[in-house]
């Protein structure tokens, strides 16, 4: 609804025209702007009433307000000297009907609407949210450029058959025939229907028929705008609205056992909405003398593990997962806590979800599409209690969170062990091998590098018995800060100043983990956000430790396997300890939003914004970007160089710090010309700015004693002149037509 350019963020072609404009000394035509203010307002309020994402909002409110920096420049522009494209506006031109411009209008918001839907069906989100800021801005100003509000000129029935005829361009009903658009390019003396822009539009609460005038045109405006949304929400596929708004689908609550749900009935207690912040929550219990936790991942990931850990222990602990790549996997954990001596009081857990190399292949997200984006799990806990009194409680806790994931480390080296070498753990001296237990022999020990974690594979022998008859214990020693000067001097832990052990508590018959540390003495174990996996196989243990709990950590770290079945066991190394590189860059490069770039020698997809985000391990690595990138059918981008000058591509960076790289194009767009005669029909692509003279013949001889003569050029261009200057600022679309 607009017809000034100011008060808006612009593309840069955009600045760059207006600039050409203000050192021409062509007039631009004076008219009031229903523009950004209005635009924005009504476009964010309905959005964000529809649920959208403040990327989607963001992204969308931009499209929109961007239609009113497309400018057409020049003598050969529809109408007038100096206009803007009318298909978006609803303007009508000199020559033009009323009808004529309505179905122009209507016309572009179906086009539009179809590459919404087009675009979300190829999981291209960021242009199905440019096509539908497009096609909001074309229906909003249908409102300030008609006399649809005005008093006295339809009835509320014909209004209902308008608004139906603006979204359906085959629906024409009887009401069009009193419809008026404001007349442009034209001056108002001049407008066979007497119906300007100058004199009739509502751009502006001081439009020429007043502030009640304009304010119907935002309330209608408004009102079609969220009507537009929810039909197309009945529309499109479920999980397409869910890429549109730009949020995960949420998924559905698993229903209740019989068991469970005769609980809640029969106490009648409301359920506890509990949102737990960053991986950590706490319960308080007050009557119970022994309750159960169940917590579970929705939607999770195939193969995730969550670790929790919390104080008091728990006397038991069950997990399971269930689910196949069809039907995403739900993660069950259950732990049991008894006291024997009243209430249990202040329960403190801690969480953290780690995610395996095959959980990525079917991520939980709502863009289930070629390239997802790193989505988000559900958390959902349900706390059983039962009082003294044998009464029971139910309650709910609940929470969304985002999770990042690599599929692969960043670095990872693996070292191999020998085997059948038992030693006395606490001397290091041989051990009898009648004294051998193969599940404490150490076959090889990986250290995978994350960007947030540590992950510890140590391969054994033989199986680790679910429940050993002997104390044991797999350990994993680290020098936390790299200082020797505060790392253990005695056998077997020498060399490293905090242990994450893996035990066998026998009392109370389940695995646990242990976190300690030396400091002159070997600590009583401390609180850890680590974890760890047995395999199925029971061969492999697996220790994920968080980089956060070794914060001294820098370019290397110092580590080793102890392993101990009633004091003989295994060392690796067996002598010192294993240094391993930890150094690891973020590369950041900024391309265009859902294209490609290789790094190294993997494929990557930018994000909405244009990122691709890589941790890399020092280093070189090349970098090859697209050479040619499709933006729509009749515009695309050619990359010319990197913003540090190079114009290498394919190129080799050197990585040793973080780096941040950013792909420059330059703008080509599509010149259509059709003809059915002389020759002229022809598709060019040409260079964003540049200059093209087109030439048609006046006089085409078809056949001996017929002939056809030259009427003018339409389309993007309308022009009597057989000889046309074209500047390529957008794609351009013109026909030769011919009369005989």
């Amino acid at each position: 609804m607009s017809r000034t350019v100011k008060n808006k963020t612009v593309p840069r072609l955009v600045l760059a025209f207006v600039l050409l404009l203000l050192l021409s000394t062509i007039r631009v035509p004076k008219a009031s702007a229903f523009g950004s203010e209005e635009h924005e307002t009504i476009t964010k309020e309905v959005l964000k009433k529809f649920g959208f994402s403040d990327n989607a909002i963001e992204k969308v409110t931009g499209a929109n307000l961007g239609q009113d920096s497309i400018i057409c420049y020049g003598p050969l522009c529809p109408g007038t000297s100096n206009t803007e494209v009318p298909d978006y506006h609803g303007d009508r031109l000199s020559g033009e009907t009323s009808l004529q411009a309505f179905d122009r209008l209507r016309n572009f918001i179906s086009k539009a609407k179809g590459w919404v839907k087009n675009n979300l069906t190829k999981c291209d989100v960021e242009k199905a949210w440019i096509a539908l800021g497009q096609a909001l801005h074309a229906l909003q100003d249908f409102y300030s450029h008609s006399n649809f509000i005005d008093k006295g000129v339809f009835t509320e029935e014909e209004k209902a058959e308008i608004k139906k005829a603006l979204e359906d361009p085959s629906y024409n009903p009887k009401a069009l025939e009193k419809l008026k658009m404001t007349g442009w390019g034209m001056k108002a003396k001049d407008d066979p229907e007497k119906y300007h822009h100058d004199e009739k539009n509502k751009d502006t609460s001081s439009c020429p028929l007043g502030y009640e005038a304009y304010e119907a045109a935002v309330k209608a405006a408004t009102e079609h705008t969220a009507a537009f949304l929810r039909r197309l929400k009945e529309e499109l596929k479920e999980e397409d609205w869910y890429k549109l708004i730009g949020k995960p689908k949420p998924p559905a609550k698993p229903p209740p056992s019989v068991k469970e749900r005769t609980i809640k009935e029969s106490t009648g207690k409301p359920l506890l909405e509990f949102t737990p912040p960053d991986g950590f929550f706490e319960i308080s219990i007050h009557y119970s003398s022994n309750w159960t936790m169940g917590l579970t991942v929705l939607e999770g990931l195939p193969n995730g593990v969550i670790l929790l850990s919390s104080n008091p222990e728990p006397s038991l602990i069950y997990t399971a997962t269930i689910g196949s790549p069809d039907n995403p996997p739900v993660t069950l954990v259950l732990w049991n806590f008894t006291s024997m001596e009243g209430p249990i009081g202040l329960v403190e857990i801690e969480y953290s979800i780690v995610v395996t190399e095959e959980a990525i292949k079917y991520p939980s997200v709502a863009r289930r599409c070629e390239h997802p984006i790193p989505g988000h799990v559900v958390l959902y806990g349900e706390v059983l209690e039962t009082d003294a009194n044998g009464t029971r409680y139910k309650s709910i806790i609940g929470g969304q969170q985002s999770i990042l994931f690599e599929s692969e480390p960043i670095i990872e080296e693996e070292h191999e062990d020998a085997t059948h070498d038992p030693i006395d753990v606490y001397t290091g001296q041989a051990a009898p091998l009648e004294s051998y237990v193969p599940y404490s022999d150490v076959k090889n020990a990986t250290v995978s590098v994350y960007p947030q974690w540590l992950k510890f594979t140590l391969r054994l022998v033989d199986q680790i018995p679910e429940r050993p008859e002997s104390f044991t214990s797999l350990t994993v020693g680290v020098d936390k800060d790299g200082d020797p000067l505060n790392n253990c001097p005695d056998i077997p832990f020498d060399g490293v100043d905090t242990i994450y052990s893996v035990l066998y508590d026998l009392e109370k018959g389940f695995w646990r983990l242990e976190k300690s540390s030396y400091e002159g003495f070997w600590t009583i174990p401390i609180n850890t956000g680590a974890g760890f996996q047995i395999s199925e196989e029971r061969d492999t243990l697996v220790l994920w430790i968080p980089k956060g709990e070794l914060p001294g950590l820098r370019q290397a770290l110092r580590w080793k396997v102890v392993t101990e079945v009633n004091l003989v066991g295994d060392k690796a190394p067996n002598e010192g300890a294993y240094s391993t590189p930890v150094s690891i860059y973020n590369l950041v490069v900024k391309i265009l939003p859902r294209t490609l770039v290789k790094i190294g020698r993997v494929n990557y997809t930018a994000d909405p914004t244009g990122e691709v985000r890589k941790y890399l391990k020092a280093g070189e690595i090349n970098i090859e970007m697209e050479p040619l990138v499709s933006v729509f059918e009749d515009t695309r981008k050619i990359f010319s160089r990197w913003s540090d000058g190079s114009s290498l591509n394919p190129r080799l960076i050197t990585v040793d710090r973080n780096i941040t790289l950013t792909a420059e194009f330059t703008t080509e767009y599509l010149l259509t010309v059709s003809s059915d005669y002389g020759g002229l029909a022809q598709s060019t692509w040409l260079t964003e700015g540049s200059i093209v003279n087109i030439s048609a013949p006046t006089v085409v001889n078809i056949s001996a004693g017929s002939r056809v003569l030259f009427n003018g050029w339409t389309g993007d261009v309308v022009s009597s002149d057989p000889i046309v200057s074209l500047k390529m600022d957008w794609p351009l679309s013109i026909e030769a037509t011919w009369r005989t």
